[in-house]
């Protein structure tokens, strides 16, 4: 499901910032200036509280067809991440890989989470002959009710 929203997210949810996807695999979501980024939702916050995600970009590269970029968000109860047993991950419903014109602002979400652990960070993925997603920002956003 698509979305047109601006700026609706608070930033202390913010998963990632201004980022541009090339061909890579697992690329952590990470702030403007570059360095990688993790949500500490604290002791008592994370405990199967449900969170909205949401991407957002603003360009992607559908040249030859079969480029497909793919987002997950992973909760850890580490914040290195360490211990790969301990990793739940969440895929975005759908992987974008939609051959089409891609309007500035263009969300994708909510998709509901239910984050089991404290730690919170997203991850992309990308294939094909010619990748580049520019990503604008990823954000949770808590679930009321």
């Amino acid at each position: 499901m698509q979305f047109n929203l601006a700026n609706s997210y608070d930033a202390k949810f913010l998963l990632a910032d201004t980022q541009t996807i090339g061909d890579e695999t697992a690329v952590g979501g990470k702030d403007s200036a570059g360095n990688l980024i993790y949500l500490d939702l604290g002791e008592s916050r994370y405990d199967g509280d449900v969170f909205n995600v949401f991407l957002r970009y603003t360009a992607a590269d559908f040249t030859t067809g079969n480029e497909v970029y793919t987002f997950a968000v992973q909760s850890s109860p580490d914040a290195t991440f360490g211990t790969a047993a301990n990793i739940k991950t969440h895929y975005l419903a759908a992987t974008i890989g939609v051959a089409a014109t891609v309007a500035t602002g263009t969300i994708f979400g909510p998709k509901a989470l239910g984050i089991e652990h404290r730690y919170v960070r997203c991850l992309f993925d990308s294939s094909g002959t010619s990748t580049s997603l520019v990503v604008d920002k990823v954000w949770l956003a808590p679930r009321k009710g």
